[in-house]
Protein backbone atom coordinates (compact mmCIF):
# COMPACT_ATOMS: atom_id res chain seq x y z
CA UNK A 1 0.00 0.00 0.00
CA UNK A 2 3.37 2.33 0.36
CA UNK A 3 4.34 1.97 -2.43
CA UNK A 4 0.79 2.40 -4.46
CA UNK A 5 0.46 5.53 -2.40
CA UNK A 6 4.40 6.63 -3.06
CA UNK A 7 4.18 6.22 -6.91
CA UNK A 8 0.47 8.06 -7.35
CA UNK A 9 2.14 10.86 -5.22
CA UNK A 10 5.19 10.60 -7.67
CA UNK A 11 2.63 10.55 -11.06
CA UNK A 12 0.76 13.77 -9.40
CA UNK A 13 3.92 15.81 -9.17
CA UNK A 14 4.90 14.87 -12.86
CA UNK A 15 1.76 15.50 -14.34
CA UNK A 16 1.75 18.72 -12.67
CA UNK A 17 5.15 19.56 -13.50
CA UNK A 18 4.09 19.35 -17.57
CA UNK A 19 2.06 21.58 -19.46
CA UNK A 20 -0.23 21.48 -22.55
CA UNK A 21 0.13 24.15 -25.02
CA UNK A 22 -1.92 25.23 -27.85
CA UNK A 23 -0.07 27.44 -30.78
CA UNK A 24 -1.87 28.80 -34.04
CA UNK A 25 0.05 27.99 -36.90
CA UNK A 26 -1.47 29.80 -40.47
CA UNK A 27 -4.42 29.27 -41.92
CA UNK A 28 -6.48 28.71 -39.11
CA UNK A 29 -4.07 25.22 -38.26
CA UNK A 30 -3.34 25.06 -34.78
CA UNK A 31 -0.65 22.41 -32.70
CA UNK A 32 -1.32 21.13 -29.00
CA UNK A 33 1.92 19.83 -27.53
CA UNK A 34 3.26 18.54 -24.02
CA UNK A 35 5.94 20.12 -22.17
CA UNK A 36 7.87 19.76 -18.81
CA UNK A 37 9.03 22.70 -18.87
CA UNK A 38 9.28 25.95 -21.64
CA UNK A 39 11.23 24.28 -23.72
CA UNK A 40 11.24 20.42 -23.40
CA UNK A 41 8.24 18.78 -24.58
CA UNK A 42 7.33 15.66 -23.48
CA UNK A 43 3.94 13.75 -24.81
CA UNK A 44 2.02 13.99 -27.89
CA UNK A 45 2.17 16.92 -30.20
CA UNK A 46 -0.53 16.60 -32.20
CA UNK A 47 -1.11 19.54 -35.36
CA UNK A 48 -4.74 19.49 -36.41
CA UNK A 49 -6.10 21.00 -40.15
CA UNK A 50 -8.27 24.29 -39.82
CA UNK A 51 -11.39 22.05 -39.58
CA UNK A 52 -9.99 20.42 -36.50
CA UNK A 53 -8.84 16.54 -37.96
CA UNK A 54 -5.69 16.01 -37.28
CA UNK A 55 -2.52 16.31 -39.59
CA UNK A 56 0.30 14.81 -37.53
CA UNK A 57 1.00 13.29 -34.56
CA UNK A 58 4.25 13.00 -32.68
CA UNK A 59 5.34 11.51 -29.51
CA UNK A 60 8.37 13.14 -27.41
CA UNK A 61 10.23 12.08 -24.60
CA UNK A 62 12.73 14.94 -23.21
CA UNK A 63 12.41 16.83 -26.67
CA UNK A 64 13.29 13.67 -28.47
CA UNK A 65 10.99 11.98 -30.94
CA UNK A 66 9.89 7.94 -29.91
CA UNK A 67 7.26 5.93 -30.65
CA UNK A 68 5.01 5.79 -33.68
CA UNK A 69 4.52 8.92 -36.17
CA UNK A 70 1.58 9.53 -38.15
CA UNK A 71 0.89 12.05 -40.78
CA UNK A 72 -2.99 12.34 -42.22
CA UNK A 73 -4.23 13.71 -45.28
CA UNK A 74 -6.65 16.43 -45.11
CA UNK A 75 -9.46 13.75 -45.58
CA UNK A 76 -8.31 11.86 -42.71
CA UNK A 77 -6.51 9.12 -43.97
CA UNK A 78 -3.26 8.14 -42.87
CA UNK A 79 -0.78 9.77 -45.38
CA UNK A 80 2.40 8.08 -43.56
CA UNK A 81 3.80 5.99 -41.00
CA UNK A 82 6.52 5.21 -39.00
CA UNK A 83 8.39 4.22 -35.41
CA UNK A 84 11.16 5.84 -34.08
CA UNK A 85 13.38 4.65 -31.43
CA UNK A 86 15.34 7.64 -29.42
CA UNK A 87 14.92 10.17 -32.38
CA UNK A 88 15.89 7.99 -35.34
CA UNK A 89 13.49 6.49 -37.90
CA UNK A 90 13.51 2.59 -36.45
CA UNK A 91 13.58 0.90 -40.11
CA UNK A 92 10.73 1.54 -42.31
CA UNK A 93 8.67 4.91 -43.62
CA UNK A 94 4.92 4.05 -44.61
CA UNK A 95 3.40 6.26 -47.36
CA UNK A 96 0.07 6.41 -48.77
CA UNK A 97 -2.17 7.49 -51.33
CA UNK A 98 -5.10 10.14 -49.95
CA UNK A 99 -7.57 6.67 -50.94
CA UNK A 100 -5.34 5.04 -48.15
CA UNK A 101 -3.96 2.96 -50.22
CA UNK A 102 0.03 1.69 -50.52
CA UNK A 103 2.15 4.24 -52.12
CA UNK A 104 5.21 3.08 -51.00
CA UNK A 105 7.63 2.43 -48.49
CA UNK A 106 10.92 3.78 -47.32
CA UNK A 107 13.87 2.13 -45.81
CA UNK A 108 16.02 3.10 -43.29
CA UNK A 109 19.07 2.28 -41.87
CA UNK A 110 21.12 4.32 -39.15
CA UNK A 111 18.06 7.31 -39.59
CA UNK A 112 19.58 7.46 -43.56
CA UNK A 113 16.98 6.64 -46.62
CA UNK A 114 19.01 3.74 -48.08
CA UNK A 115 16.11 2.38 -50.39
CA UNK A 116 12.40 2.86 -51.23
CA UNK A 117 10.48 -0.52 -52.19
CA UNK A 118 6.84 -1.25 -52.86
CA UNK A 119 5.76 1.67 -55.64
CA UNK A 120 2.09 1.71 -56.54
CA UNK A 121 0.19 4.50 -57.45
CA UNK A 122 -3.63 4.91 -55.99
CA UNK A 123 -5.31 1.69 -57.72
CA UNK A 124 -2.08 -0.40 -56.85
CA UNK A 125 -0.47 -1.13 -60.18
CA UNK A 126 3.20 -1.31 -59.48
CA UNK A 127 5.32 1.31 -60.14
CA UNK A 128 9.21 1.99 -61.11
CA UNK A 129 11.02 3.34 -57.76
CA UNK A 130 13.96 4.86 -58.91
CA UNK A 131 17.76 3.58 -58.61
CA UNK A 132 18.21 4.37 -54.93
CA UNK A 133 20.52 1.52 -53.55
CA UNK A 134 22.83 1.85 -50.70
CA UNK A 135 21.51 5.78 -50.41
CA UNK A 136 22.60 6.70 -53.45
CA UNK A 137 20.74 7.37 -56.63
CA UNK A 138 17.40 8.87 -57.44
CA UNK A 139 13.51 8.34 -56.49
CA UNK A 140 10.43 8.63 -58.78
CA UNK A 141 7.52 10.28 -57.47
CA UNK A 142 4.10 9.79 -58.50
CA UNK A 143 0.83 11.07 -57.88
CA UNK A 144 -2.18 8.91 -57.50
CA UNK A 145 -3.06 8.08 -61.02
CA UNK A 146 0.59 6.47 -61.47
CA UNK A 147 1.88 9.95 -63.31
CA UNK A 148 5.51 10.66 -62.37
CA UNK A 149 5.80 14.44 -61.18
CA UNK A 150 8.84 14.48 -59.65
CA UNK A 151 12.60 13.13 -59.42
CA UNK A 152 14.41 13.38 -55.89
CA UNK A 153 17.97 12.69 -55.88
CA UNK A 154 19.82 11.39 -52.93
CA UNK A 155 24.02 10.94 -51.94
CA UNK A 156 24.79 8.63 -49.07
CA UNK A 157 21.35 8.72 -47.38
CA UNK A 158 21.39 12.59 -47.75
CA UNK A 159 18.73 14.85 -49.57
CA UNK A 160 20.21 16.34 -52.55
CA UNK A 161 17.67 18.37 -54.86
CA UNK A 162 14.14 17.18 -56.59
CA UNK A 163 13.44 17.81 -60.15
CA UNK A 164 9.84 18.96 -61.31
CA UNK A 165 8.28 16.95 -64.04
CA UNK A 166 6.10 19.44 -66.39
CA UNK A 167 4.12 18.05 -68.48
CA UNK A 168 3.56 19.46 -72.16
CA UNK A 169 0.69 21.61 -72.12
CA UNK A 170 -0.02 21.87 -75.81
Amino acid sequence: MKKLFTLLCLLIIVLSCSKKVRKDLTDGEYIIEHYINDSVKHGKSIIYYNDGRKQRIIKYKKNTIVGQMKLYHPNGKIASKTKFRKGVVKDKFYNFHSNGKPYNTYIYKENKLVMVENCYDGKGNKLDCGTLKNGTGFINQYNAYGNLIAIDYMKVGKYIKTDSIQKNKF
